[in-house]
């Protein structure tokens, strides 16, 4: 496959996750934590109404800190007028994400991250034990800044799935191939989306064949739950 079919088959598997996922929005302007509560505030809400629901809480409050400390009868109060049946759920998401982080490092910043080492910086994010993994995966490249992709196992489980790139142990390997594949307006659908799907449909030894909204476009062998196993 020539590099220009290879892009292109990309682009289709991006196009395709955002059916089941939605588009990928993204804040890398703002502080680690701030972004963080974004990332929460998105799941299932269009980005605009998250984005709002953020300089609400940024705006109501005088740092996290006094977030933390407040009630989710409060916090709730101060969202109400973006409503939702799932406001509750939210809520306690960023109660227990700046309960974990006040626990972990007696902070509510995230910005110490910027000092540490990207693996460092992963497991302290995973384990905060309240965001996914396509979350942790986006704010470590915002932090990582935009000079260097990185690359999650689930992508390369993926990707190689797919027949996009060879089944390879190293991140450094196949970040050389992706990072001439992934153009730069798709790099946060890329970052989320595809780590996302690795972790819930793509798994590694159990893959959801049947529920793959892209598996029209893979070459995996022994795909499961489809009707046409191998």
């Amino acid at each position: 496959m020539s590099e220009a079919a290879t892009r292109a088959k990309l682009s289709d598997v991006l196009r395709g996750l955002e059916k089941p996922y939605g588009k990928v929005f993204v804040l890398p302007e703002e502080p680690p934590l701030d972004h963080a509560v974004f990332l929460l505030l998105r799941e299932g809400w269009d980005w605009r109404k998250a984005q709002k629901a953020l300089r609400i809480l940024q705006k109501d409050f005088i740092d996290w800190n006094e977030v933390r400390v407040s009630s989710a009868a409060e916090l709730k109060s101060a969202l109400a007028q973006e409503g939702g049946k799932d406001l509750d759920v939210k809520v306690e998401k960023i109660r227990a994400l700046l309960a974990a982080l006040w626990k972990e490092r007696n902070a509510t910043s995230l910005d110490f991250l910027r000092e540490m080492e990207p693996d460092s910086r992963r497991r302290l994010l995973t384990a905060l034990g309240v965001l996914s993994p396509a979350h942790v995966q986006i704010l470590m490249q915002c932090l990582n800044g935009l000079e260097t992709m990185l690359v999650s196992q689930p992508t390369i489980r993926t990707l190689s799935r797919i027949g996009l790139i060879d089944r390879v142990h190293s991140e450094s390997a196949a970040r050389k191939v992706l990072e001439k594949l992934v153009d730069p307006e798709d790099l946060w659908a890329f970052q989320s989306l595809l780590t996302q799907h690795g972790e819930e449909i793509c798994q590694s030894k159990s893959p959801r064949c049947g529920d793959c909204a892209i598996v029209s476009l893979c070459k995996f062998k022994r795909k499961v739950g489809t009707g046409g196993e191998e």
